[in-house]
């Protein structure tokens, strides 16, 4: 049979529309439907992903742009609090060189001072402090002593406001008749205020027994003047009254040192008081005044000596000191004002006056009891600064533009040079507050 040959080039499995085969669905149920997954989409790998929500290249940008525009407005804002923080709390501060002059001074100028100055002169204040001190000494024998007891009382003068001398060796007697002295004259300062409230005018002082002996060896009591016994005014109204004790009287035998060894055990001892008795008074004296050197004056009493067992003896020294100071600003104005007479008295003031050399006239002819004036000289070069009155400076440059400094400033002759500075540095003006403003003295250095 012949062969088909249209047959020959069909496909064996060649299909079509009509034949393709259906595939066998069941029929699906309400619930089938509303529990069935959702269908996965093809999707093409191969083809870029873009969402409308997600970073392009423009959203980039955009973005980029937000943030720095963010930043830029963070930073303002803070720049803004911090000017805003630097001009409240701004403050300006103003360099002064004061007008400087160099005095050489010596023996040639002769100051004056005394305790009760009146306006006008200068003055000064008097501190007394007392120490004991003791030492063992070899003892080379016995000998016979006699002491006198002595002790410090107050005198009182309540009679007038006049001052009251009392003459050396003037008596002072107890209740009980004991009669001490003392070995100087004093003078006794009158009494100040009105009758109602009146303070009588004292005096410290030593006195002594009128013999020796342990009899005069009592505790603090009144004494009388039997002097004014005619004056019955002051008899009345000047007296005195025990500080401390009466004691050292002694009548009897005591180990002896010798000469040698007696005076170099007070010689030691005088140096250890005088040294811590010094030291002492400059702790003592307030803030805002002077105590130099040489401005003391020393007192030494030998008290009785201890005996220790064995072969030594105590030997105990009192020593006083009565010390002199200053108030500083006061000395300052009285010196510049004679050292620069051809200045304005209040234009000038002392630099650094406490380092200035101080040396006491008459020193061993002053008696500190009746110390009522000392005259004195200063040694070295002196040097005197313009004095400036620092309130009024700030008052006037208050708010005003940091160029008109130098005009406001022209007005002060005392003034050599001066600068400022004002914080923060953007602001052109010195504060409205006068307490923002600090004024600093450019001081000269020694």
């Amino acid at each position: 049979m012949a062969k088909n040959l249209l047959q020959d080039i069909v496909p064996p499995d060649r299909r079509s529309i009509r034949n393709i085969p259906v595939p066998n669905r069941k029929k699906a149920k309400f619930d089938d439907v509303n529990n069935r997954e959702p269908e996965t989409r093809w999707e093409d790998e191969s083809l870029p992903k873009i969402y409308p929500y997600e970073d392009g290249p423009k959203n980039e940008i955009a973005s980029k742009y937000s943030r720095k525009g963010i930043w830029l407005g963070a930073v303002l804002a803070v720049l803004i609090v911090v000017f805003a923080i630097a001009s409240i709390f701004a403050q300006a501060t103003i360099i002064i060189e004061p007008v400087t002059k160099i005095v050489s001074v010596g023996n040639s100028n002769v100051w004056t001072a005394k305790r009760t100055a009146v306006s006008g002169e200068l003055g000064f204040d008097l501190l007394k402090l007392t120490k004991i001190a003791g030492m063992n000494v070899p003892a080379n024998g016995e000998e016979r002593v006699e002491r006198k007891a002595s002790g410090t009382i107050v005198i009182y003068n309540n009679a007038d406001t006049l001052s009251q001398r009392l003459i050396k060796n003037t008596r002072f007697e107890t209740p009980e008749g004991l009669i001490y002295r003392v070995n100087e004259s004093v003078v006794i300062p009158g009494k100040s205020g009105q009758d109602g409230a009146a303070v009588p005018g004292s005096l410290e002082v030593m006195v002594y027994a009128d013999d020796a002996g342990e009899k005069y060896n009592i505790g603090k009591t009144d004494f009388t003047i039997p002097g004014f016994k005619t004056d019955s005014l002051r008899y009345k109204e000047i007296y005195a009254r025990s500080k401390t004790d009466m004691t050292g009287g002694f009548v009897g035998n005591v180990k002896k040192v010798s000469d040698e060894d007696l005076a170099k055990a007070k010689a030691e001892l005088h140096s250890t008081i005088q040294s811590e008795l010094m030291t002492e008074a400059k702790s003592k004296v307030p803030n805002g005044f002077i105590l130099y050197d040489d401005a003391t004056l020393f007192e030494y009493k030998s008290l009785q000596q201890t005996d220790e067992t064995g072969s030594s003896v105590k030997v105990n020294e009192e020593g006083t000191i009565y010390a002199m100071f200053f108030q500083r600003n006061a000395l300052s104005a009285a010196l510049a004002s004679s050292l620069a007479s051809e200045l304005s008295e209040n234009s000038l003031e002392i630099f650094e006056p406490e380092k200035i050399k101080f040396n006491l006239l008459n020193k061993e002819k002053l008696s500190p009891v009746a110390l009522d004036e000392i005259k004195f000289t200063l040694e070295g070069e002196i040097v005197l600064i313009g004095k400036l009155d620092e309130s009024k400076i700030r008052n006037e440059v208050a708010g005003k533009p940091k160029s008109s400094l130098q005009s406001v400033l022209s007005n002060y002759p005392d003034i050599e040079s001066a600068d400022s500075v004002i914080r923060p540095f953007w602001k052109r003006n010195f504060p409205d507050d006068t307490d923002k403003i600090a004024v600093r003295i450019k001081l000269p250095t020694r």
